[in-house]
């Protein structure tokens, strides 16, 4: 977390710093929270598509949980995927630009 944030506040201005944290961490609520709604509507779909064609009982319904798992995991996987690849090609690869101000020395 702390190496993301840092490289995408890298570059911004001082006094800027607080607009750019503050964007960075609501996209990362309404991204958690969208994706969530997916991979909740990608399960519910899954097991409604096995409970419809088989018949009822107590291992169908068991099943269906299952069958709600593998494809929330197999879209879960695809969307990381699609993220890596595109920040593979999005994402600089150069050294983070200085930040302004006063350095920090640490002990």
């Amino acid at each position: 977390m702390t190496t993301a944030l840092k490289g995408a506040t890298a570059g911004v201005h001082h006094e800027d710093a607080g607009v750019a944290s503050a964007l960075i961490n609501t996209s990362q609520q309404v991204g958690g929270s969208i994706s969530t709604a997916l991979l909740t509507t990608v399960a519910s779909s899954a097991a409604t598509d096995y409970l419809s064609s088989h018949k009822p009982g107590a291992l169908t319904t068991a099943q269906a949980g299952v069958e709600s798992y593998t494809a929330t995991l197999a879209w879960g996987a695809g969307l990381f995927v699609i993220g890596a690849v595109l920040m593979a090609f999005l994402m600089p690869n150069s050294a983070l630009a200085p930040s302004e101000g006063v350095p920090v020395i640490a002990h």
